[in-house]
C-alpha cells in the first residue's frame, strides 16, 4: 500500500462482476473472499464491468449493503451510484452510504451506447 503526504491510503481494488440474473450470494461471497486472501483491499462495485446497467437500483444498492455487512470491516467497499440522471445519481449515492458503502464511483459521461 502506498501512501501519499495527507495519509490517504492508496491500496489494490477490484471491480467485482457479478452473475446475473440471478444473484449467487454464495459464490459471490467466495469471490470476494478469495480477493481478500489474495491482499486486495477494497472492491468497487458496478463499475464499468457492464453488470450495473442490467440492475435495478434496488439490487444495485442490496448489493453494496450485503458486501458492507459482510466484508465491510476488513475492505473498503466502493459502489458505483453514478447515472447519468443527477438527480438518480444523488439519490442512490446517498442510499448507499446509507447501507454503509466507503465511498462513491461516478464517472463523468457514463456512456450506455449500443451498437446497430
Amino acid at each position: 500500500m502506498v501512501e501519499d503526504d495527507d495519509d490517504a491510503a492508496i491500496g489494490f481494488f477490484f471491480s467485482l462482476a457479478v452473475t446475473l440474473p440471478r444473484f449467487d450470494l454464495e459464490a459471490y461471497d467466495a469471490l470476494v473472499n478469495m480477493q481478500i486472501e489474495h491482499g486486495v483491499e477494497g472492491v468497487i462495485l458496478g463499475g464499468t464491468t457492464g453488470e450495473v446497467q442490467l440492475m435495478s437500483w434496488d439490487e444495485h444498492i442490496m448489493l453494496i449493503g450485503h458486501t458492507v455487512n459482510c466484508f465491510g470491516g476488513s475492505i473498503k467497499v466502493i459502489g458505483d451510484t453514478g447515472n447519468n440522471s443527477t438527480r438518480e445519481a444523488i439519490h442512490a449515492t446517498k442510499q448507499g452510504f446509507a447501507v454503509g458503502m466507503h465511498a462513491a464511483l461516478h464517472i463523468n459521461l457514463n456512456r450506455n451506447m449500443y451498437t446497430n
